[in-house]
This record gives C-alpha cells, sequence and structure tokens, in this order.
C-alpha cells in the first residue's frame, strides 16, 4: 500500500490554528500588560513613554484579534485606541472623567476576551 501524500491544505489549516491557539492563549498576557501600562500611566506622573507603552500594547490586540479569529476583542481593543487618542495628544493628565471612560473601555476589551464572549 503506497501512503498517501500529505494535504497540503490540511497542513496550512493546521498551521493557522496553532497560530490562532497560541495567539489565544497569549491574550491574557497581553491584556495584564494593557492592565500595568494603565497603572503606570494614572498612578505616577502623565508621561508620554507610559502613553505610547499603552497605546502600542492596545494596538497590537486591535489589529491582530480580527485575524485569528476574534472580532469582538479587536473592537473593543480599537475603542480603547479611539479613547486613549485625545489624552495621549496631552502632556497633563486627564481629569477623572476623562480616566474614567479610558477605565471603562478597558474593562470592556477584558470582558470580551472572556471565553464565551461573543
Amino acid at each position: 500500500m503506497a501512503d498517501t501524500p500529505p494535504d497540503p491544505l490540511a497542513a496550512a489549516r493546521d498551521a493557522i490554528r496553532a497560530l490562532a491557539d497560541g495567539y489565544i492563549a497569549s491574550l491574557p498576557a497581553k491584556l495584564d500588560e494593557i492592565d500595568r501600562a494603565w497603572v503606570a500611566l494614572t498612578d505616577r506622573q502623565w508621561s508620554e513613554e507610559a502613553g505610547r507603552d499603552l497605546h502600542r500594547a492596545v494596538h497590537s490586540i486591535a489589529g491582530s484579534a480580527r485575524v485569528f479569529g476574534l472580532p469582538a476583542v479587536g473592537e473593543a481593543a480599537r475603542a480603547v485606541e479611539h479613547a486613549l487618542e485625545p489624552l495621549l495628544a496631552n502632556t497633563t493628565r486627564p481629569g477623572d472623567a476623562d480616566l474614567q471612560a479610558v477605565a471603562r473601555v478597558i474593562r470592556q476589551l477584558r470582558d470580551a476576551s472572556l471565553p464565551g464572549s461573543p
């Protein structure tokens, strides 16, 4: 009996699934990074560097979540980006209402990443 040649389409699907599984497994650490960056930005003196770190972490999720089958996570990350942008344009700490608005969309991002979320 001859060996069946490998199915390149099945191999590609398996590789994509492995990448998606790895991304999903890494998501909690990425969200923890966002939480740490948010705390660093709000608990200490407002800093452009901390703002860039937070924006970079959120932007990474916004760009990649949809690719790996998590459109709600991508949309929630994009909402965080949009909420952050006007605040990061300032060199002074935003008011409490603005900070609470960003904290709310960060929580929504975390909620969107929970298993069973739409």
